[in-house]
């Protein structure tokens, strides 16, 4: 059965209790806002019902053949909640680790095709990691995925941040880069004329082009302010940059009114800015290998700027640490390692769980505690660390 509505998925996975192939859900069904509004534990039986197929995919698939051999699937079956699974499952980490386990960078470097799912003949597209330790790490995604984390993106961060069907976007992204992709698609998603950046375009011409086309939503880069301001990343352009140039085109009595900022937590400066200017102003979590993880909005009182509901699906996080050789969830307040999971996956497409991408995250507030109405926890002081497996003792299990 192909499943074509949130509505329907629930009535599979929860009332009928059946496990779901990810292949048969519709790239509707992640644009759903209902995701994030839903009773907790239904949220957390219903990805029960769809992680489990991924996991059962997983273990024909070289990358997982050795680390997966004694998952027993039958065991994971009994589990009410996707984290009580995702808690028993080894590790994958992106580098490699001081106690000998051996990062997804170093397997790539002997064989990239490591990362393709199922049918090897499958139609994907190769996006890489920006390759901040000199290799990127390929990920394959089907045209299919692309247009399912666009309607995410669209429809679930987008809309909550303040966009609509009546917004122009100015995009300063690199459209080379996947996040360039994906926040002209998910844009397009949602009704908004869509105006993208060209790579050759520089700082003056950006700023013809807003002024043109009478822009008034931008998505751009910033960088922390005490790196290069008019650096941004993947040959982007920062949104502090186009400011400086013409500071009379934001705010309340400028053109553009609102503003999507992402690939780094927002600059305080930058955040006041918005604030004395009456800008919009919110920010998605997510990288190469996954697009969207947790967003910001602009219409709760704990979801602001760098304080982010987690959304689950098409990809889920969790936040952990090791007690006693053996991985927990982090309670409210606490820091721990960010793990990643695909779950809306097509075949084809790059299967990831547990993933230590070398993100690190505090969990701010657990469910139900902002006024925006989510039932999601708040993830913030989202950082980059180059040795994540450095936060657990060596005594859980890894791929």
């Amino acid at each position: 059965m192909y499943l074509t509505s949130f509505g329907s998925l629930w009535r599979e996975g929860v009332k009928r209790k059946r496990f779901i192939d990810s292949n048969y859900i519709s790239e509707e069904v992640w644009e759903d806002i209902e995701w994030d509004y839903i009773n907790p534990d239904e949220r957390s039986f219903l990805l029960t019902r769809i992680l489990i197929p991924v996991i059962e995919k997983a273990k024909k698939e070289d990358l997982y053949k050795e680390a997966y051999k004694d998952v027993d699937i039958e065991s994971l079956k009994k589990y009410e909640r996707f984290e009580d699974i995702l808690l028993h499952l080894p590790i994958l980490f992106k580098d490699n680790t001081s106690f000998g386990a051996k990062g997804l960078r170093h397997l790539v470097e002997k064989d990239p095709q490591i990362m393709k799912h199922g049918r090897k003949e499958q139609a994907c597209e190769v996006f890489r990691s920006s390759g901040s330790k000199g290799i990127p790490t390929p990920t394959y995604i089907t045209t299919k995925d692309i247009r399912l984390e666009s309607h995410a993106l669209g429809f679930r961060c987008f809309v909550p941040g303040g966009f609509d069907d009546e917004d122009r976007l100015y995009s300063t992204y690199n459209l080379a880069h996947k996040g360039g992709r994906l926040i002209q698609l998910a844009g397009r998603c949602i009704g908004m004329e869509v105006i993208a950046r060209r790579p050759e375009d520089n700082l003056e011409e950006v700023i013809d082009m807003i002024s043109s086309y009478k822009v008034n939503a931008l998505a751009a880069v910033q960088p922390p302010i005490t790196d290069d301001d008019l650096s941004a990343k993947g040959g982007g352009v920062t949104f502090l940059s186009l400011y400086k140039e013409n500071f009379e085109l934001f705010g309340e009595n400028g053109m553009i009114k609102k503003a999507f900022i992402t690939g780094f937590p927002i600059p305080e400066s930058i955040v006041n800015l918005a604030k004395s200017i009456n800008l919009k102003l919110f920010t998605t979590y997510g990288c190469t290998e996954f697009i969207p993880l947790a967003t910001s909005t602009t219409e709760g009182d704990k979801c602001l700027y760098n304080d982010q509901h987690i959304l689950y699906g098409p990809h889920i996080i969790m936040v952990v640490k090791e007690s006693n050789g053996k991985l927990e969830r982090v309670a409210e307040g606490e820091k721990g390692m960010v793990l990643v999971t695909t779950i809306g996956i097509t075949d084809g497409r790059t299967i990831y769980l547990n993933y230590a991408l070398g993100d690190t995250a505090v969990l701010k507030w657990e469910a139900g505690k902002c006024s925006c109405g989510r039932t999601t926890p708040i993830i913030s002081d989202i950082k980059r660390t180059d040795h994540p497996g450095e936060m657990l003792g060596g005594g859980c299990r890894y791929v």
